[in-house]
């Protein structure tokens, strides 16, 4: 497994159970508005996990998760800032790989 995935497998597994260890909390705490955005929350981290694990583009994958850490710092309102430093420079790693050919381990 490359750096990024690990990265990533972890930011999105804690984001997970983060997420929903927050759905779970009673109700008079939360909107229908921030159950709304958990739920969102949770669609970009099993997003960004499919898309680590089932793309062979290492640009692709970076982009996405990228994208993903930000919109989940967002959508969570601040509940998954673990997802974001996790999945940010996991984000940064793949996108730099990107010119490696797929398939072969890395150097670093």
């Amino acid at each position: 497994m490359q750096t990024y995935e690990i990265l990533s497998l972890i930011g999105c597994v804690l984001g997970l159970l983060i997420a929903i260890m927050v759905l779970g909390q009673s109700e008079s705490e939360h909107t229908s508005l921030t159950y709304g955005l958990m739920i969102g929350g949770i669609i970009v981290y099993i997003n960004a996990l499919l898309v680590t694990f089932l793309t062979k583009s290492k640009k692709a994958i970076g982009i996405t998760l990228i994208v993903s850490a930000v919109l989940v710092l967002l959508l969570t309102s601040l509940y998954g800032v673990i997802g974001f430093a996790l999945l940010l420079p996991a984000g940064v790693m793949a996108w730099r790989k990107r010119n490696e050919p797929v398939g072969k381990p890395s150097s670093t």
